[in-house]
């Protein structure tokens, strides 16, 4: 988020003062190499507009509700295998997980190796009362004179050791969401530094922090257009005017995919 917000603040500064600079430099070069106007003139368009400009005022405030309600209920999701083609060999298998084990996703503990061999089962325990667990499996399930060493050096390494959680549910859902915040807060109580990974927590991850993100960089986009348009106009109305005006735009785009029932990925919006 700060990194983002930097950048729009950085922006914005280039483009009040780097980018005049560099237009006057090459001013002779922008003049040579002048073309026609691509667009046609829209001084009738314009006139239209004005002359009726109550019309206009009247379908703003009727699209405005509609708008809104739209672009606040635009389902988003996060999982960016929805995204990719379904004949991609990692959709294929996860598909055949799901149809034919009834596996929606793999989460693991990663635990301190040294924890105590009850506090582990009773967590174990704890973790396959909760909602859409199918079951787990740890180095306990496995002990034994049968157990490769190399098996036993994927699940435990000098300091930590691995424990593994099936789930019913698929990444990026509420529910898979819901169920890792269980899963980590009964985790966390038996080992502070143990952590839940894996897809699934990636995935919650991604929209705990891009949620947060998007909103303060919109938020400062806003406010940086606000305070230059108030500095350069040496007015308060015009850029309230301007900002609602950008955010109604961005608020009927952003309402199309919820009215036509499309779900959008969470980099375009």
């Amino acid at each position: 988020g700060i990194v983002m917000a930097k950048g729009v603040v950085i922006g914005v500064i280039c483009c009040v003062t780097v980018l005049p600079a560099m237009i006057l430099v090459f001013d002779g070069a922008i003049e040579k190499t002048k073309h026609k106007a691509l667009i046609p003139s829209l001084d009738k368009a314009s006139g239209f507009i004005t002359k009726h400009y109550k019309v206009w005022l009247i379908i703003f405030l009727v699209l405005l509700y509609p708008a809104i309600y739209g672009n606040n209920h635009t389902k988003i999701y996060y999982n960016i295998a929805q995204s990719l083609p379904g004949s991609l060999d990692s959709n294929v298998a996860n598909e055949k997980l799901e149809k034919d084990f009834e596996m929606g996703n793999m989460h693991m503990i990663l635990m301190d190796k040294n924890m105590d061999g009850v506090q582990k089962q009773k967590m174990l325990d704890q973790v396959d009362e909760v909602d859409g667990v199918k079951w787990t499996i740890s180095m306990n399930s496995l002990i034994g004179p049968s157990v490769p060493d190399d098996i036993k050096s994927m699940l435990k390494s000098d300091h930590y050791e691995l424990a593994f959680i099936c789930s019913e549910y698929a990444s990026a859902t509420d529910q898979v969401n819901t169920q890792i915040a269980q899963i980590d807060d009964i985790v966390k109580s038996y080992d502070d530094d143990a952590m839940v990974i894996g897809e699934a927590p990636l995935m919650k991850d991604l929209q705990d922090v891009t949620d947060v993100d998007l909103t303060m960089v919109n938020v400062l986009s806003m406010a940086a257009i606000f305070l230059i348009i108030m500095i350069v106009f040496k007015s308060i109305s015009l850029p309230v005017i301007l900002v609602s005006v950008i955010e109604f735009a961005i608020a009927v785009n952003m309402a199309f995919p919820y009215y036509m029932g499309t779900e959008l990925p969470f980099v375009a919006s």
